[in-house]
């Protein structure tokens, strides 16, 4: 009986397991490209809300912009019933408060 070699990947061993350096470096780039994803999740999350807030406002001129120049459309994605930006600027207020006593700075001359 004679054996068929089997060609074994460089970054595999003799053995066909992969180094421990190898695992890590695959380990650190899989959680980069999920802290990427996320951070893209985030950018679309609040594109959606403000192209919301600008609707409700009635700025048509400025949602119509938002999306052609984001491809994130409010027919696709929609932010959900119970939260708009309002909500969520007065949550952070009363945070911030509670926790300096005093409101936020938010905007500047």
């Amino acid at each position: 009986v004679t054996s068929c070699p089997i060609a074994v990947p460089a970054f595999l061993g003799i053995s066909g397991k992969m180094s421990i350096s190898m695992t890590r470096a695959r380990a650190d780039a899989e959680s980069r490209l999920n802290d990427e994803k996320k951070i893209i999740e985030k950018r679309r999350t609040i594109i959606v809300l403000c192209a919301r807030f600008f609707q409700d406002l009635g700025y048509l001129n400025a949602v119509t912009a938002i999306q052609n120049d984001t491809n994130v459309s409010l027919d696709k994605i929609d932010a959900a019933d119970n939260i708009d930006l309002t909500t969520i600027l007065t949550e952070y207020e009363d945070f911030y408060e509670m926790r300096f006593g005093r409101k936020p700075k938010l905007t500047r001359k």
